[in-house]
């Protein structure tokens, strides 16, 4: 099914699945009210209501009640899709919900695809693709920071950003096609113009591409591993970081046999924060299976936090372990002890920062939530404050494509010997074509894939 199927019926839960006090099964399409009135016990005035009106009526099978539901109906074209629409408000039980779901289908509807609704809000003209890139963002937040940052593109902040990017393209085109108009005696002062103007979308379209670091982070967030030898304290750390025991602690090596895993916030990076089996040769089978799951976790995340008992210090093994981690900071734990060494320096040994710790105690646990947000956005510094972060693969890709031809273009004015503005010109109309993809401004079916395929079924 295609989602340029734009006159059929549809429906999906729009809530989420499960046991709630309230569901809601979103329905749209040029038939939607006639065909859910027909299953409701007051037909005649579900027909008559105006759209953003609500109505209390049951909502049968043939003359089996399914559920006492409130019906809100939205008329085209002043919908939120553009299509006639009903949002029934149903009770939340699984089963209720499939019922109402399977009533529908047998109905004339077709259930959803992800992102269809929006897909079709967009496609009528009600919003553009940036905002509902935006919506889909805000839907999926899982920090303040990350919501926050939604809220912004939803208002436009994107947008605003891309727009400057597009009236310096613009003038650039301009100052060209001034110069085709009128002669070559110009050329001078438009080869200025041009290159000033040029300067300043490369600059801007570079650091929008290089936001996208911490952008992604913000919204699929960071993998972080407590790792390091058995009785280190990572567990006492993991619980001490959550506020809560989630993690047995003991004194008895090789406790914790399988990973824990917690999701936090650091700084407004969602971070699934995983404590893991100590790091040790083992003939114990179990423990040994959770030694392997330990390291394959290493492997793959984004930031290694290495514990180390600062009673016993720093072996070599540590060493080169934490040599190996492509991006690890050095805990140095249980300060508190009267036996605790002192923190090694960042030499070549260990090429690392360490921060000191107790678990027990606390100490150390801003500044280790400090070194680790900004090993985090590390990637991600950039030069100019804009307004907004790229965040979605798709923005990024695109600007990647128009960094590369602003470069070329930059390439070919500064090693000219004679300028031919008219080639110039189709440089900057092929940044421009790749622009309109940047805003969603082209054809639909381009960009069903990479935008609407990710969203949640219901929106």
């Amino acid at each position: 099914m295609s989602y340029l199927a734009v006159d059929d019926d549809i429906c999906a839960l729009a809530t989420v699945p499960g046991v709630s006090a309230l569901a809601v099964v979103r329905c749209a399409g040029p038939h939607c009210i006639e065909k859910v009135a027909a299953c409701t016990s007051r037909q005649n005035a579900f027909m008559a209501l105006p759209g953003y009106r609500a109505l209390f009526a049951d909502l049968l099978d043939a003359s089996v009640l399914v559920d006492e539901c409130v019906f809100v109906v939205f008329r085209a074209p002043k919908s939120p899709t553009g299509q006639d629409g009903v949002d029934i408000m149903c009770h939340g039980g699984p089963v209720t919900v499939r019922k109402i779901m399977s009533l529908l289908v047998r109905n004339g509807f077709r259930e959803a695809l992800p992102g269809e609704f929006m897909f079709r809000a967009v496609y009528h003209g009600k919003i553009d693709v940036l905002k509902a890139e935006a919506v889909d963002e805000l839907v999926k937040a899982r920090t303040e920071s990350a919501q926050e940052e939604a809220i912004k593109k939803l208002k436009g902040g994107l947008k605003a950003e891309f727009e400057v990017l597009h009236s310096h393209l613009i003038a650039c085109a301009a100052a060209c096609a001034v110069q085709l108009d009128y002669g070559e005696e110009e050329a001078g002062e438009t080869i200025d113009v041009m290159t000033a103007e040029l300067e300043k979308a490369y600059t801007l379209c570079t650091e929008l591409a290089a936001s996208y670091a911490r952008g992604r982070l913000m919204q699929d967030g960071a993998l972080v591993v407590l790792a390091g030898k058995t009785n280190a304290g990572k567990s006492s750390l993991f619980n001490r970081i959550l506020k809560e025991e989630r993690s047995i602690v003991s004194d008895i090596h090789g406790t914790t046999r399988d990973y824990v895993e917690a999701a936090i916030d650091v700084h407004g990076i969602p971070v699934r924060l995983i404590d893991t089996a100590g790091l040790r040769d083992t003939t114990d089978s179990i423990e040994a299976e959770g030694v392997r799951r330990t390291e394959l976790l290493i492997d793959s995340a984004d930031v290694v936090l290495y514990v180390v008992d600062a009673t016993r210090g720093c072996t070599e093994e540590d060493a080169e372990r934490m040599q190996s981690f492509k991006r690890c900071i050095g805990v140095w734990n249980k300060v508190d002890s009267p036996d605790a060494l002192p923190v090694p320096d960042c030499n070549t040994q260990t090429a690392l920062q360490w921060v000191k710790t107790a678990a027990k105690t606390g100490s150390g646990e801003h500044e280790l939530m400090q070194a680790l947000y900004s090993m985090l956005i590390s990637d991600s510094n950039t030069s100019v404050v804009l307004n907004c972060s790229v965040s979605t693969r798709r923005h990024y890709e695109v600007l990647e494509r128009i960094v590369h031809l602003l470069e070329t273009l930059r390439e070919k004015l500064r090693c000219a010997k004679q300028h031919v503005f008219d080639m110039y010109y189709v440089d900057i109309e092929e940044i421009l074509a790749v622009y309109a993809e940047l805003v969603g401004d082209t054809d639909p079916e381009m960009i069903l894939d990479s935008v609407f395929s990710q969203f949640c079924v219901g929106k």
